[in-house]
């Protein structure tokens, strides 16, 4: 789902479409069970962002940042509204991704292969590089200057912008992007002990003394070599931090269930009946299901109806990718009639939710022509060789419209060419026939986040 933001650069919503579904997505399905579960959890969950450890840094980073820019607020007025740092936003982000580059460096350091950050493995690369290695000497307050390639969007805090604004960490105003007080209140609390208190006041002075009050001549970006900043002390308080054991503790435990909206309403009913099946294999298709008939809560309803169709529309997609597809041959019909004739699909009780109260217009859109695809077919006297031309050709419109090759096409005489296909195993195979559901809204991030608060391996 799209989410409206009104902020700029520094705040703006993750913008998962750097990843292009064209190479993941041949059906233009992931707008719609995104959308459902975007009003769900409210814009607080996406895949990418699924690691409590990087929710809690980021956190942190921001705890320490808020509190140095309250503090030395002369020292931020002297540095902004003029070149390089032309408003707050260009100052903020930039010393995030300073902090993150501070705490890469720190763990690679560490050469400890059960602790890791996004960017310690580029950094590592950069400095088998010959050429590269000097692009890594300095470390900037620039939030163009990652280690990561665009890491403002990849990094710890880039990845988790969308979520903490939903969640109302960062305020929407640029102007005054920490003016919830109650969060830095509780996150206070929760960085006053060890270890969090000892990194929290080397880089306290870190920032006071070096970045806000830097020497950098103006309208320079501040900047310091990497052995002027990092310290043996510092390294080793930063890269403490990563221990799983400091996650797991009441204070962090309860900031983040109420901040993620997990006591309450839809979102709280899921993860209540995920905890009930919390194995190393969690059904999330009984726990939707479940979760629905205890609470019949709408939003759920509304993936309870919607999902057999996407599945079925999902699986159908995939046989006809497979190696071996040359045309609509009796194997190929025999597998989609299986499919058309034995669901759980309910027209009408689609129907019903297709309203943006549920889900949003563009969703709503392709629903409707799915919807129409499959009840034509199942009214067609050839029923499978009618849902096959019409996939393909609506295929077709999904890629055109994003400027994708197809990865299938069907010529005028039904011959059809594949172009990026499926090996179609045995045990593949079943799995296409089998009614399981593709998708679980969310419940893996669900998942991988609580068992980073108990300390269990994701």
């Amino acid at each position: 789902m799209k989410f409206e933001n009104k902020l700029d650069a520094i705040f703006t919503d993750y913008d998962e479409s750097i990843f292009s579904d064209g190479s993941i997505d041949p059906m233009g399905l992931r707008i719609i069970w995104t959308s459902i579960g975007s009003k769900i959890f409210h814009n607080k969950l996406n895949t990418i962002s699924t690691d409590i450890k990087l929710y809690t840094l980021n956190l942190f980073h921001h705890y320490i940042l808020q509190k140095c820019i309250r503090e030395e607020e002369d020292s931020v007025n002297r540095l902004i509204r003029k070149k390089p740092y032309f408003n707050k936003s260009d100052l903020f982000e930039g010393l995030i991704i300073f902090l993150e580059n501070v705490l890469i460096n720190a763990t690679y350091n560490q050469r400890d292969s059960s602790i890791s950050v996004p960017g310690v493995n580029k950094l590592g690369n950069l400095k088998n590089n010959e050429s590269k290695r000097g692009t890594i000497e300095k470390i900037s307050v620039n939030r163009d200057k990652g280690i990561l390639v665009r890491q403002y969007l990849l990094g710890i805090h880039g990845r988790h912008k969308g979520p903490f604004v939903q969640m109302g960490v960062f305020s929407e105003n640029t102007e005054d992007i920490y003016f919830n007080t109650e969060v830095w209140k509780d996150a206070a609390n929760i960085f006053k002990d060890s270890p969090w208190k000892e990194a929290d006041e080397l880089l306290t002075d870190l920032i006071k003394n070096k970045l806000l009050n830097s020497n950098t001549k103006p309208g320079a970006f501040i900047e310091y070599k990497v052995e002027e900043i990092l310290t043996q002390n510092l390294s080793n308080k930063y890269v403490a931090l990563l221990k799983k054991e400091n996650y797991v503790n009441n204070k962090i435990k309860t900031f983040w269930l109420n901040r993620l909206g997990l006591n309450s309403d839809a979102a709280g009913v899921l993860y209540k009946n995920y905890l009930t099946q919390n194995t190393n294999d969690t059904n999330f298709q009984k726990v939707l299901v479940d979760a629905y008939n205890e609470s019949k809560n709408p939003y759920l309803g509304a993936i309870n109806a919607i999902e057999p169709l996407l599945t079925l529309i999902d699986k159908c997609i995939n046989r006809i990718l497979s190696s071996a597809t040359l045309k609509i041959e009796d194997e190929l019909k025999v597998f989609i009639e299986g499919w058309l004739n034995k669901n759980d699909v309910n027209i009408a009780t689609i129907k019903s939710f297709l309203t943006v109260h549920y889900i949003n217009q563009e969703a709503i859109n392709r629903l409707v022509r799915l919807l129409e695809i499959y009840s034509n077919a199942i009214q067609s006297k050839d029923s499978a060789e009618h849902f096959i031309i019409n996939l393909i050709k609506y295929h077709q419109d999904i890629m055109k419209s994003r400027g994708n090759l197809n990865w299938v096409s069907i010529g005028a005489d039904n011959k059809i060419s594949v172009h990026k296909s499926n090996y179609i195993s045995d045990p593949y195979l079943a799995y296409l026939k089998s009614k399981s559901w593709v998708n679980s809204y969310y419940l893996p991030t669900v998942a991988s986040l609580h068992k980073g608060l108990i300390n269990e391996a994701a």
